[in-house]
């Protein structure tokens, strides 16, 4: 199993609480299946950035983006996939047990609705992000 330092440990743990109060966990749907997508809109990119650190780099930010009724900008944190599934994985032990129902019940929805989703190229990157979550479930 990987050793994480303190730090890293600590920037995991306020990644999930910023996820936990400001992001969204929800099902995207393509011309090919369906997917876990994570993602968080924020006026200020800084905290996204910090985020997508935290998290290895693992997916994007994109922005600025506007609102025609509104001024004022904003930049959205989005990964989709297998990759979704893995953040979940590093940051579902410092989740919330509401946070943490959110995210099982769309991995349960996508797995029963479209299980060629989970199968192929990133079958493994998803047996180990599901092994760890269910680690922490109890």
């Amino acid at each position: 199993m990987r050793q994480y330092n303190d730090t890293y440990e600590l920037e995991l743990a306020w990644a999930a609480g910023f996820f936990d109060g400001e992001g969204s966990t929800n099902i995207s749907k393509t011309k090919t299946g369906w997917y876990l997508r994570i993602s968080i809109v924020q006026n200020d990119r800084e905290v996204l950035d910090r985020f997508h650190k935290a998290i290895g780099g693992l997916g994007k930010v994109t922005g600025p983006n506007q609102y025609s009724y509104n001024k004022n900008p904003w930049y959205r944190y989005s990964l989709v996939g297998s990759k979704a599934h893995a953040a979940l994985g590093l940051l579902f032990p410092y989740l919330s047990s509401i946070k943490r129902a959110q995210a099982l019940a769309v991995i349960e929805k996508i797995k029963k609705n479209a299980p060629m989703v989970y199968a192929g190229s990133n079958e493994k990157r998803i047996n180990e992000a599901n092994e760890f979550i269910e680690r922490w479930e109890t």
